[in-house]
């Protein structure tokens, strides 16, 4: 059964940013993302993430969500992540890791990232991830409305 973007995550979620040191892995989200329909950046590490969303935001585009490698050179994930939350905190993040320590990332991580998975994993499993965000995001935008 082939899971599509129309089946699992809705129209808000139109950029992301890939970021890890293992071309191999963007490579590979990026091949099954853009199947989606997804407009795709990489980066490969947590620097040059931070350029390619300053830069995207000048251009007038939104990054919606972050996918990061929680172990890179230069910044790490979980640096990416804090300084994502402190000045782009509408930008959604989805942390993954190949280490098994997914009890301690999880703690490590939890106030800054939206979900979690361990390396590796399937398109399928991509997908369900960012059909979480995408609720998790309409959630969040429905209780602005009610601050207002």
């Amino acid at each position: 059964m082939k899971i599509t973007k129309k089946r699992y995550v809705a129209a808000d979620i139109k950029s992301i940013l890939i970021v890890d040191d293992e071309p191999e892995f963007i490579k590979t989200v990026h091949r099954h993302l853009k199947r989606e329909g997804f407009t795709l950046y990489s980066a490969s590490d947590g620097l040059e993430a931070r350029e390619k969303i300053e830069q995207n935001l000048k251009e007038g585009n939104l990054i919606q969500v972050v996918i990061t490698d929680i172990f890179m050179p230069r910044m790490d994930g979980i640096q990416l992540m804090k300084w994502v939350k402190d000045f782009h905190p509408e930008i959604s993040l989805l942390a993954v890791s190949g280490f098994a320590e997914t009890i301690i990332a999880r703690k490590i991580i939890r106030p800054e990232m939206d979900e979690y998975c361990q390396k590796p994993f399937t398109p399928n499993k991509m997908m369900v991830l960012l059909d979480s965000i995408h609720n998790k995001r309409q959630i969040q935008g429905c209780n602005s409305m009610i601050k207002i």
